[in-house]
């Protein structure tokens, strides 16, 4: 619940002296009840702590010289090695980073499980890390490997196209496909195309009303270029693609184009 719901709800629920005065007071009250539930004020130390109580579930440990923490809890490697052996389909494997989360990147290795109707999706890993850097991905990926060495049979992971993950995964599962998240890749053209198609700096000596009218244009135009763009990517081969786009990336401006070829059109395979 987000500090101003939490406010509007105790000013509802709440008429006495003990209402919050305000949302900056609502916040107050939550932090310190958080600090009051904390086993110590050192970061480290609760890290240290609570490893201790956690049964297994932290794989690894790390302070210096760049802080690594990593979490896989054997009951999950046990379902998950599991559903390897009973299914026949292969088991889509997510990795994903967040950036939200404070100071330290939080990345979550995932998978769905294919026996359900609903297919939910279910942790598998979590890495806690400084720096998005190779040496970081593959000590996470060699405790895998060693933790769930079942991910190489009949698995595809699906990535967010981070190039030190990528690299890391392939060095110890070598026969494991890599594919492109779609929801990233959308993104990515977004705002390329943001940045190619009718770019904000044209927008210098219009007027207030002439500038309305050029962003619900341009938004237009992006709206009908994202279309064109999934379009491409659902042409149902290789070659279908190849010829769908060389027609249609005539009409591109030649800056997205470049933009294009150099970072999507080497690894279309991946998509």
């Amino acid at each position: 619940m987000s500090r101003s719901k939490a406010y509007k709800h105790l000013i509802a629920t709440n008429d006495g002296d003990d209402a919050p005065r305000n949302v900056a007071q609502c916040q107050y009250r939550r932090q310190k009840y958080l600090k009051q539930q904390r086993i110590a004020n050192d970061e480290i130390k609760n890290l240290l702590l609570l490893s201790f109580d956690s049964n297994g579930y932290f794989k690894l440990l790390q302070i210096q010289s760049e802080l690594l923490v990593v979490l896989i809890h054997d009951q999950m490697t046990q379902q998950f090695s599991k559903l390897l052996r009973i299914t026949k389909e292969t088991v889509p494997v997510y990795y994903d980073t967040t950036f939200s989360l404070g100071e330290i990147y939080v990345s979550a290795l995932t998978y769905k499980h294919v026996m359900f109707i609903e297919q939910p999706i279910v942790p598998l890993a979590i890495l806690f890390h400084d720096y998005k850097k190779e040496r970081s991905h593959n000590r996470f990926i060699q405790i895998l490997n060693y933790e769930i060495p079942e991910i190489g049979k009949n698995c595809v992971l699906i990535t967010d196209c981070e190039n030190a993950l990528k690299n890391a995964f392939h060095s110890y599962y070598p026969n494991v496909e890599q594919l492109r998240c779609w929801n990233h890749l959308g993104k990515n053209i977004k705002a390329a195309a943001k940045k190619y198609f009718l770019p904000a700096e044209q927008i210098v000596d219009l007027n207030e009303e002439d500038t309305s009218v050029f962003f619900k244009k341009r938004k237009e135009i992006i709206n009908k270029f994202m279309d064109t763009i999934i379009n491409l990517f659902r042409e149902l081969s290789k070659r279908d693609f190849i010829n769908q786009y060389n027609i249609v990336s005539q009409t591109w401006p030649t800056r997205f184009r470049d933009w294009f070829n150099n970072n999507l059109y080497p690894k279309i395979d991946e998509i």
